[in-house]
Parts: structure tokens; sequence; C-alpha cells
């Protein structure tokens, strides 16, 4: 991802996101910059056709329920 993409995609859709979720929640902001950064991880290895380093399908496996939006 080109440096100029992926600043606007963090300035324009992650930050909003990540102030609101924490806000919201009362967790820290590092909690959901974390989780954003795993998915980013796992959407670029996919992209690339390399193998996740975990067995996972998806960053959410494995994880409570409620992430998983059941």
């Amino acid at each position: 991802m080109p440096n100029h993409t992926a600043s606007l995609l963090v300035s324009t859709h992650l930050t909003p996101l990540v102030d609101a979720l924490a806000r919201r929640s009362g967790l820290s902001r590092k909690v959901f910059w974390g989780n954003a950064a795993h998915y980013l991880e796992w959407i670029v290895r996919q992209l690339s056709g390399k193998k996740p380093r975990l067995q996972s399908t998806c960053p959410a496996d494995g994880c409570h329920s409620l992430c998983r939006g059941e």
C-alpha cells in the first residue's frame, strides 16, 4: 500500500473510528490501534498470497463472540 494511501486510510477512517470507540467504551485507544494493526497485517498477508502465521482464517477467530458480532 503506497504511503499516501495508507496515510489517507488512517487519517480519514481509522483515527476517527478508534477515537469514537475509545470514547464510547472507555478502553484505551491502544487497544483499538492494536486490533486495527492486526487486521491490516492479515489483509496485507492475504493480498500478498503469504500464509498467516496462525492457522486462523480471520483475525477474529478465537476471539470472544462479541468480537465476531455474534
